[in-house]
C-alpha cells in the first residue's frame, strides 16, 4: 500500500463516495509472470488485479476482523482489456475506481499502467 493511500484510508468514512481513482498497488513484473516473449501472460495480469482488490477490500474494511465475523466477498464476473504489453522488469501502477456499491455488491475498476511509459 502506497504512502499516499495509508493516507486516504485513513480519512475515509465508511459508505462515503470515493470519487477518483486510488493509487491502489505497485509492483515489478517478475520473471515467474512471464511467456517466451518475456510478456506478461494472462493469468499474471489476473493475479496483479487481485493483490490490487486485497488492498481495496483493506481500504474499504473488509479484513481480519470482516472475515472472522463471517463475511466474505468473491467475484462474480470479470473482464480484462489489454492495451499494451507489460514486460518482464517493468514497473506497474494499478488504479482503482470504485463504481457503485450496496450491501451486498461492489462495482470496481482496476486500471494497470506502466510507470515509466504510462
Amino acid at each position: 500500500m502506497t504512502e499516499d493511500l495509508r493516507q486516504q484510508v485513513h480519512a475515509w468514512q465508511n459508505g462515503e463516495k470515493i470519487d477518483a481513482p486510488l493509487d491502489i498497488y505497485r509492483c515489478t513484473v517478475l520473471q515467474e509472470w512471464v511467456d517466451y516473449n518475456n510478456h506478461m501472460t494472462e493469468a499474471a495480469y489476473l493475479t496483479v488485479f487481485g493483490w490490487a482488490s486485497d488492498v481495496l477490500f483493506q481500504f474499504i474494511g473488509v479484513d481480519d476482523a470482516y472475515r472472522a465475523g463471517g463475511s466474505s466477498f468473491y467475484t462474480v464476473e470479470t473482464h480484462i482489456i489489454y492495451e499494451r504489453e507489460a514486460a518482464l522488469t517493468d514497473s506497474l501502477k494499478v488504479t482503482t475506481q470504485v463504481l457503485d456499491f450496496d450491501v451486498k455488491r461492489l462495482h470496481f475498476n482496476h486500471e494497470m499502467f506502466n510507470l515509466e511509459t504510462n
